[in-house]
């Protein structure tokens, strides 16, 4: 009896330990917003992440499509490597990589180790986007520095690709290695692409196949904080293959939806969109912006707007001509611009002179939209049905002239 109760016993430990194994793995929506569990760099994005590797381009975003630099490269091997790099904080072996800089000490690290190189001239261009074919040599460089496994294994034939003849000698065969080893593969069967870019979503997967087969091999020792949304998490780990121990700390943050629209925007005031987390019960509640006008012969269907984009009405017109009305004759234009606004402003501009009005709208008669300033001078507006906009503007100057302006 006893050993069927053992037994059971047993068997039920076994099925709670396997439901704790797939529980701790971390779905990679509940670390990142903008990573969803079935994409292919999923899983290595949270790896990278517990890790400390790679951390979000800001709270929850990992920006996967997102161009990886040479200096944000060597500052994921140095996280890999967890050496103290506060020894090289006040090396300067390069002209474009300041003291006090983010990756300053990552690069001088990497450069006093021999895993990356300058690019001449003394630069090291630090912000510039890493090729395929120099991450495959800084890793295969620090593979062969640091690994404890033999890494001098798996070079494939590469000189299939059509464009195997555009690698850089010096990358040939760190290319061979990463291809053999499955850390980099080609843009398509036929190109291996050496001389472009990698994102970060390429670089997490790299690193995490890297960590497989020739890096650390990270068991969980214990959890010293849990991480939740607002706690930041700390986690002990120690690798089978060298015996290295590291604490590893992972930032704290919400994971917000993408948000329940509570309040429907109108042309005439602002909604509201309400977040909430994935993890946990908070939320938090943004704006949204008014919605356009919907204008249908100059007004606007939904409330009293009269034409225009965003505060303008009617643009900006320039004067063609000015008329004598009772002459008939026509006088060379001067330089005149005419500006209204929703907020019933009218700016104007005469000979390079500011002036300041109001205006309010009156009445449309034969399709003439008349306006009257404070001055009490009269605007009208011709209104032609098969134009999207306004065609012409006659400003009265006094009672005896006439400015045409079009737009």
């Amino acid at each position: 009896m006893k050993k069927i109760i053992c037994s059971v016993l047993f068997t039920v430990l076994l099925i709670f330990a396997a439901s704790l194994c797939v529980n701790a793995e971390t779905e990679a929506e509940k670390v990142y917003m903008d990573v969803k569990n079935e994409t292919w760099y999923a899983k290595s994005s949270v790896y990278c992440f517990e890790q400390g590797y790679m951390n979000g381009t800001s709270d929850a975003v990992f920006s996967p499509n997102s161009k990886v630099t040479r200096g944000m490269f060597v500052t994921i091997l140095s996280k890999m490597k967890g050496d103290n790099l506060s020894s090289y904080a006040n090396t300067a072996s390069f002209k474009d990589v300041p003291l006090g800089k983010w990756y300053h000490n990552a690069v001088e690290w990497a450069f006093a180790n021999g895993f990356a190189k300058g690019t001449g001239g003394g630069y090291f261009n630090p912000d510039s986007a890493v090729s395929r074919q120099d991450i495959a040599v800084m890793l295969y460089t620090y593979a062969k520095k640091t690994s404890t496994m033999n890494v001098n294994v798996n070079l494939a034939n590469i000189e299939s690709y059509r464009d195997c003849s555009k690698i850089s000698g010096y990358a040939f065969e760190a290319l061979r290695w990463c291809v053999g080893n499955n850390l980099i593969s080609g843009t398509s069967d036929t190109m291996i692409s050496p001389k472009s870019t990698a994102t970060r979503a390429m670089i997490s997967v790299i690193i995490s196949n890297y960590d497989k087969k020739f890096g650390h091999d990270w068991v969980q020792i214990s959890i010293i904080n849990n991480r939740t949304c607002t706690v930041d998490g700390k986690v002990s780990y120690r690798c089978t293959r060298c015996e290295t121990v590291k604490e590893v700390t992972t930032k704290a943050w919400h994971v917000w939806d993408s948000g329940v629209i509570t309040v429907k925007p109108t042309c005439v005031s602002t909604g509201t969109r309400v977040y909430k987390c994935v993890c946990c019960n908070a939320s938090y509640s943004d704006s949204v912006a008014k919605l356009p006008h919907s204008f249908v012969n100059g007004h606007c269907t939904s409330c009293t707007a009269v034409s225009g984009a965003n505060d303008l009405i009617l643009g900006t017109w320039y004067n063609s001509y000015i008329i004598d009305v009772v002459t008939g004759t026509y006088y060379e234009a001067i330089d005149m611009t005419v500006t209204f606004y929703s907020n019933g402003e009218c700016v104007t501009y005469i000979n390079g002179k500011y002036y300041k009005d109001t205006w309010e709208f009156i009445e449309i008669e034969d399709n003439i939209w008349y306006y009257y300033l404070s001055d009490g001078s009269a605007v009208g507006f011709y209104n032609d049905p098969d134009l999207p906009i306004y065609k012409m503007l006659g400003y009265a100057i006094g009672d005896d002239y006439v400015c045409v302006m079009s737009r």
